[in-house]
């Protein structure tokens, strides 16, 4: 299956998670079909972007150092040319929690962002702007 989403890396990479991930040894014989032909049709992917840059694994204090390493890092590229300040960047994270100190990261540090899916920026969510016009009345 060919891949044109990512790199030949990110697809070594991911294919080295998903081979060890099938040898915890912790799954019922029905989920161990299952993931083993699923886990075949991602080994077949052949990547069509080229070689791209080696993925790191970084582990931080909390979210918020993540979310300040991310916007740093995409500062650091712009300033350095890697990235022009019109680049588009994706911040693709896992929880819609995660925007949140994401996009405060963004705020801080002078970079533009707009996010994308169904809940739209944490700032804009109903339950957010209730709370906030419940903390101006209050304070």
């Amino acid at each position: 299956m060919e891949n044109y989403r990512s790199t030949t890396n990110i697809v070594k990479a991911a294919q080295r998670v998903i081979t060890a991930s099938g040898k915890s040894g912790c799954s019922s014989s029905d989920e161990k079909t299952t993931r083993s032909s699923q886990d075949e049709i991602r080994q077949d992917m052949k990547p069509m972007r080229g070689t791209g840059p080696s993925p790191r694994v970084l582990a931080c204090k909390d979210g918020k150092a993540e979310a300040n390493f991310v916007v740093n890092t995409v500062n650091s590229m712009v300033n350095s040319g890697e990235l022009t300040p019109s680049s588009t960047v994706a911040f693709i994270y896992r929880t819609n929690a995660q925007s949140r100190l994401l996009e405060e990261a963004c705020v801080e540090q002078n970079l533009r962002y707009v996010v994308r899916g169904s809940t739209g920026t944490f700032y804009k969510r109903a339950e957010v702007q209730d709370c906030m016009c419940f903390l101006k009345i209050m304070y």
